[in-house]
């Protein structure tokens, strides 16, 4: 035992301090570090030769549903929590297992081959649980490839889903009136097609509005026809009565002409010249002799005036006839339009029956599909809330996560954890030494004071050069070896 200090005997025991611990600590440092690094080391090495591995979560929903019959299959009697675990346990049973099995093996696009997989192994690869105190159940699948993990989680999920309708199912009453709605909207659709058909052929597509529009345009061409009659009948009399030659002119037209026209003017204008300059022939004829040169010079001018006369008479019956040719025309185009009106009048009667009857079976029809839908929806009602639970997708999965979470935690944890066992390890050791190291252990185990402590030499230095060994700073005050 070696020391540096000789202070008398020490009373009682000296508590352990933190310096104590440390020393224990650097004392078996190299326990400690060699601990460490070969755990460390065999964590990462095992953490990084570990295949990567994907995840994929698909989520569905547990409807709670109650029965109010006095004829209902089977009653509730477990707790909900219960009952989400009974679920939970069910979404990962072996027949729901088989029908995901056979699910996978169905070729798509990503997996041609579809995906060959056993129970055992799908079971291993699939977890499943409830997410919280929800109503929410989760399915998470593992998988060397991100679709693939989608594909096993989706596909276990529905063939949850459908096993769980199969479990539950009730006797289907709403199949036949299922049919029953589908047959009669067949018959409906039919029905409206064949009159869609009728209208097409008609050319109309609302006949009744159709026949009052047509009614009321012969009525306004009637009134026309009338007019157009009338003043075919107008100028047809006036053409008869234009007199076709100079001789057969009065002193006036046998009919009134429209005032602003230019060619009744002029005939007018060319009649009254005539008339007058034929008056002046008679009165020079009573004073003079037939060869007198102002007879002559009469006569020559009467004859001109006659012949212009004769022009605008024939440019008038020319006018008269044009414009009964046009009155006529216009009363046989509007002849012809009442025609085809009243053809097509004729035949409306026909497609309106056709078509009445059509509306007739299509209201019927569409009142028997209103009912029978309402049947299948109190029977589907009905169906479902003799269910016990009912289970939907809620959410399928989408996308796949890497599983890198609980690797990282571990080598980030096996470092810690490997220190945290070198240290107790070094403690350990440390408490199975029993050898006494310092003054206090000598006193406390020998039960006698230590009067001197004395330095340990060197036998191999010489006596006149002693070489003292310090005493490590972690021997406490009044320690020595």
């Amino acid at each position: 035992m070696s020391g540096l200090y000789n202070q008398g005997s020490i009373q009682g025991e000296r508590d352990t301090t933190m310096r104590d611990l440390l020393a224990v600590v650097f004392k078996r440092k190299w326990l400690i570090i060699t601990f460490f690094v070969v755990t460390s080391g065999i964590v990462v090495l095992k953490v990084m030769t570990t295949p990567k591995t994907w995840s994929a979560d698909a989520t569905l929903m547990l409807q709670r549903q109650g029965r109010t019959s006095v004829m209902e299959r089977s009653s509730r009697a477990l707790p909900w929590v219960e009952v989400i675990e009974s679920e939970v346990a069910i979404a990962k049973s072996v027949p729901v297992l088989q029908l995901a099995v056979v699910k996978l093996k169905e070729p798509t696009k990503d997996f041609p081959e579809g995906i060959d997989v056993s129970v055992g192994s799908l079971d291993n690869s699939v977890s499943t649980g409830g997410v919280g105190e929800s109503n929410v159940i989760y399915i998470t699948s593992t998988a060397d490839a991100p679709k693939k993990a989608i594909r096993i989680a989706n596909m276990v999920g529905q063939a949850y889903v459908e096993y769980h309708k199969e479990m539950f199912a009730l006797p289907d009453a709403s199949g036949i009136v299922k049919r029953q709605a589908d047959s009669a909207l067949t018959v409906l659709r039919d029905l409206q097609n064949r009159r869609e058909l009728v209208l097409k052929e008609a050319g109309f597509t609302d006949l009744k509005g159709e026949e009052l529009g047509l009614q009321s345009l012969r009525r306004v061409l009637k009134r026309q026809l009338s007019d157009a009659q009338l003043k075919a009948t107008r100028l047809r009399a006036q053409v008869e009565a234009i007199p076709t030659s100079v001789d057969g002119i009065e002193s006036s037209l046998p009919f009134s002409l429209p005032r602003g026209n230019a060619q009744p003017e002029v005939m007018l204008t060319a009649l009254t010249n005539y008339r007058k300059k034929e008056h002046q022939l008679n009165e020079l004829r009573i004073q003079f002799t037939e060869t007198h040169p102002r007879v002559k010079k009469a006569e020559a001018e009467l004859a001109e005036l006659k012949q212009e006369l004769q022009e605008a008479i024939n440019q008038l019956v020319s006018l008269k006839r044009n414009e009964l040719a046009v009155a006529e025309a216009e009363v046989d185009g509007i002849r012809k339009q009442i025609v085809e009106i009243e053809g097509s009048l004729a035949e409306l009667p026909t497609y309106m029956n056709e078509v009445e009857v059509l509306d007739t079976q299509i209201s019927s029809m569409q009142k028997q599909y209103a009912t029978l839908t309402e049947k299948y929806a109190d029977t589907r009602m009905s169906q479902i809330s003799f269910q016990n639970y009912g289970v939907s997708m809620l959410s399928p999965a989408i996308a796949a996560y890497v599983n890198a979470k609980g690797d990282l935690v571990r080598m980030a944890l096996a470092p810690l954890l490997s220190l945290l066992a070198g240290i107790g390890l070094a403690f350990y050791l440390e408490n199975l030494d029993h050898s006494m190291k310092t003054r206090e252990d000598v006193e406390q185990h020998l039960e006698i004071p230590v009067l001197a402590s004395f330095p340990d030499v060197d036998e191999t230095e010489s006596d006149l050069e002693p070489k003292a060994r310090r005493t490590p700073f972690w021997r406490g005050r009044h320690g020595g070896r």
